[in-house]
């Protein structure tokens, strides 16, 4: 991603109160550092990262390059002051001299009173469009996402402009009389030996993470040397080989190569075992443990971290007072929570302080609302009404999976919102719809996140409402017990596990016991995607009480997300792809039991379906299955024919071989909207029985998930007058059989 933002850079004075011997018309600097900046990209959170390759590829962009009095967004030829020469990288630094035109005598003499006085200093800011990419850094001695600085975008202006208040780290170089800029620049090599921003700001974290990872990078090499002495496979020497090079990059993530180095290590210690090596397998053996620990320890110590760093961020947002959030630190710090069980205790805490202190009158006498658990619960029913949710929903988990089912019907005691403007005045007292904190009245337990949040509350429920209605028949076609949990994006294997043969005669006295041939497996594979995006609620949809247009926005959103996953599995129906276990097209007219045909849908074409389905054989073994056909799909075009297969009894004897096979009201007849061929056909056995498609669900979470997009009090609430709500889906379709299954394409 490509992004115009803004480096900004100290110039504080150091050194000798005595003029320069250019006279200060030449002011060499240390421009930029590397490491974690202070720098702010708009849209984003994340950190700014300054890597040494940026500063290497900065160099040559910034020789020559302008400087201006102060930032000039489209150029102003009388603000520019002068230009930037001998831009070089050195260590973790871009230095460079600021050669003042003459002109500019007024900002020499700045500079110069500057120096003399001391204290706070103009600095430098660098203007230009930067790449930047996502990436993981080591902060504070624990893993952090970051945007690295990747290269100034080519042909496209860049300054090195004079500001007040720049804000990462560079700095004036000591000038004493009669020293030229090119002297000082050498001196500070030594004197500004440039370090990532986490170590100048906390050395000593700094070194025991520096300290930690040379102890882990010891303790691979030593590995990997005992590991060299061995003899190890082809395959085994090239990922050796790979951990070395990954060792000599710049902040390698020791805990996953140690594990990589234990894995190879354990290889080779199972490979000695096996050839009778007793010796060196026991202390390969005593490597491994100690490696696992290592890998254990540094695990648990960056698990700790994390809890920290999410303990803080949670009760600082929980706006709880300061005496209970000290207690809850207190009370929890050494113990690691879910953020689910996180919220839950600081939800308990805030419901208890809500009952036990009473809420104060606004200043206007008007009593002022006292929630408490009680009061939450009838603003959030409240809220519901006023956007059409009938239903309470309950979170249901079994079998790992996660999922929301209807509850009980809303108190009807519990009257909704008269609109959406009512609302929103009701929980902020901004009667002005101003969307301005300052001109809020927050009163009693209300605080300025009520509305956002009571708002994602009511929306998700909406959201769940809407991917309720169209089910697609994907309960016959992937039900809940083909369908799985995962924890990470990374390919999956799902693996199909042949059969034995009969099981042979065998008589113990004439000789031993014979071993069976065991069968062998197919693997599927395939990772979870991401679907989703931001629907944004606008000042202008509730100044103009637009409550329909976002309750069937809302609404919509979660038919979208169903008719999605629903287009996920019927997709490899439609498109018929290879399988991943055996690289054959799922249907096919020849193999997979000739599975892919082309007659048009009859009851002699269902029974002809039926008995290849039936004689599908068990992979190995070669023995039937013996399963029969369940499900019928269609497009709109062939529902009437199916429907009157299936449940007309037939004058000839000969067509009645279909009645009922897809149950006796033709529920296992799905008319499926998203078949756009009108003539194609599926049809599948019982998918409890042959599972041919797996659903895997990131975490479990089957219904998408609702979240608040940005802070409330910062981002696109004034930047563009609109909240922003995030809808995320975590799963992916995968095919795990072909037995159960058959296609029929047939030509218009």
């Amino acid at each position: 991603m490509k992004l115009r933002f803004e480096l900004v850079e100290w110039l504080l004075a150091h050194g000798e109160l005595s003029k320069p011997a250019n006279d200060g018309w030449i002011w060499p600097a240390v421009i930029i550092r590397a490491g974690l900046s202070q720098i702010q990209v708009p849209g984003s959170k994340l950190p700014v990262w300054i890597t040494r390759e940026f500063i290497g590829k900065a160099a040559a962009h910034f020789e020559g390059a302008p400087a201006n009095a102060d930032h000039q967004e489209k150029g102003n030829v009388r603000a520019w002051v002068g230009n930037w020469k001998g831009v070089r990288a050195e260590a973790d630094a871009l230095l460079g001299e600021l050669h003042l035109l003459k002109s500019e005598g007024w900002l020499r003499e700045k500079l110069l009173a500057g120096q003399e006085v001391g204290g706070h200093q103009p600095g430098v800011s660098i203007n230009a469009v930067i790449g930047l990419k996502r990436a993981r850094r080591d902060i504070d001695g624990r893993g952090a996402d970051v945007l690295e600085a990747q290269e100034p975008i080519p042909n496209t202006p860049r300054t090195a402009d004079v500001v007040m208040f720049p804000a990462a780290g560079g700095k004036i170089l000591k000038l004493a009389a009669g020293e030229d800029p090119e002297a000082a620049l050498a001196s500070a090599r030594e004197q500004y030996q440039v370090l990532p921003a986490d170590r100048r700001d906390n050395p000593g974290s700094a070194e025991r993470s520096n300290e930690k990872g040379a102890t882990m990078k010891e303790t691979i090499l030593r590995l990997l040397a005992s590991l060299r002495a061995l003899s190890l496979t082809e395959a085994a020497k090239t990922k050796v080989t790979a951990i070395e090079a990954e060792l000599k990059r710049e902040s390698p993530k020791f805990e996953e190569l140690l594990a990589q180095a234990g894995d190879i290590m354990q290889e080779a210690a199972a490979a000695a075992a096996a050839a009778g090596a007793a010796t060196p397998v026991a202390a390969l053996q005593g490597e491994v443990k100690t490696l696992r620990e290592q890998v254990a320890a540094a695990q648990e110590a960056q698990k700790k971290a994390d809890w920290k760093l999410l303990l803080a961020s949670r009760l600082t947002a929980s706006k709880l007072p300061q005496p209970l959030q000290n207690r809850m630190r207190e009370r929890l710090l050494e113990t690691v929570l879910t953020a689910e069980l996180l919220d839950a205790e600081i939800k308990a805490e805030r419901d208890t302080y809500a009952a036990l202190v009473p809420s104060a009158a606004r200043a206007s006498g008007i009593p002022a609302i006292t929630l408490g658990l009680e009061g939450i619960d009838k603003l959030r029913i409240a809220a519901c009404r006023t956007f059409g949710v009938t239903h309470d929903w309950e979170r249901v988990e079994a079998g790992g999976l996660l999922s929301w089912r209807r509850g009980a019907a809303f108190d009807n005691a519990v009257p909704g919102f008269r609109s959406l403007k009512h609302l929103y005045a009701t929980l902020t007292g901004d009667v002005e719809f101003s969307f301005d904190p300052a001109q809020a009245h927050l009163h009693g337990d209300i605080t300025s996140t009520t509305f956002t949040n009571l708002m994602r509350d009511t929306m998700h429920r909406l959201l769940l409402q809407g991917y309720a209605e169209p089910s697609y028949g994907l309960d016959l076609v992937v039900p809940s017990r083909n369908r799985t949990a995962v924890t990470d994006f990374k390919n999956q294997e799902r693996v199909r596990v042949g059969y034995f043969g009969d099981l042979p005669e065998h008589d113990p006295e004439v000789s031993e016991w014979p071993v069976l041939t065991a069968p062998t497996d197919e693997r599927a594979t395939g990772a979870v995607v991401q679907f989703g995006g931001v629907v944004p609620i606008t000042r202008k949809a509730i100044k103009n009480d637009d409550l329909g247009g976002i309750t069937q926005t809302v609404n919509n959103l979660g038919r979208t997300a169903r008719r999605t996953l629903a287009q996920r599995v019927y997709n490899l129906m439609i498109n018929n792809p290879a399988t991943t276990y055996d690289v054959v097209t799922w249907a096919h007219a020849s193999s997979h039991g000739a599975n892919l045909r082309t007659t048009a849908l009859s009851a002699a074409e269902i029974e002809v379906i039926a008995q290849l389905m039936y004689l599908q054989t068990e992979k190995d073994s070669g023995k039937t299955l013996g399963i029969e056909a369940a499900i019928l799909i269609v497009p709109r075009q062939l529902q009437k024919t199916a429907k009157d297969l299936n449940e007309h009894q037939k004058e000839d004897a000969a067509l009645n071989e279909a009645i009922h096979r897809f149950g006796a009201n033709s529920e296992r007849i799905i008319t499926n909207p998203l078949f756009t061929d009108a003539t194609d056909f599926v049809v599948m056995a019982d998918q409890s029985q042959v599972p041919c498609i797996e659903l895997m669900f990131m975490d479990g979470r089957q219904e998408p998930e609702l979240f608040l997009a940005d802070n409330p009090n910062e981002g696109t609430l004034f930047t563009k007058d609109e909240i922003r709500y995030k809808i995320r889906h975590e799963y992916e379709a995968l095919i795990t059989d072909h037995r159960g299954y058959a296609k029929n394409v047939v030509a218009g």
